[in-house]
């Protein structure tokens, strides 16, 4: 019995393909799944750094991000286009993009502190909250 490889791999095919734009999917049907864990990947690092670190900083709590955020912290997230991790100045830059800004707190005695904190945040208030937090 002789099988017709042309239609195997059509049905194979049509296994692997997202649905259509005609069809119009059920409200509660579960997204489809790619069938190269890869590509997603490859896909992912496509998509604009800003909005890539907006994703990751929609995961901190808000009580986190009031505190302000060291780079260290937000830099390992963030998916590089061509590295594993974006490059932490590409990061900073995206970052301003968003409207976040960097505050440093310098003291005498002890090494400086620098965080980044949210559009929201004022700087002088960031400077209370990075005073205490050193305390």
């Amino acid at each position: 019995m002789k099988t017709d490889p042309k239609a195997t791999v059509q049905r194979y095919l049509e296994t692997l393909a997202y649905q259509t734009t005609t069809q119009d999917p059920a409200p509660s049907a579960p997204a489809p799944q790619s069938a190269t864990p890869r590509r997603d990947k490859y896909l992912a690092r496509l998509t604009p750094l800003p909005d890539r670190l907006r994703d990751a900083l929609a995961k901190f709590p808000p009580e986190l991000l009031a505190d302000g955020l060291h780079m260290d912290q937000i830099w390992p997230l963030v998916l590089g286009r061509q590295r594993e991790k974006a490059r932490a100045f590409e990061v900073a830059a995206a970052l301003r993009a968003l409207g976040w800004q960097r505050v440093r707190y310098y003291r005498d005695s002890e090494p400086s502190l620098t965080l980044w904190f949210g559009p929201t945040i004022d700087p002088a208030d960031a400077k209370v909250a990075m005073k205490a937090r050193k305390s």
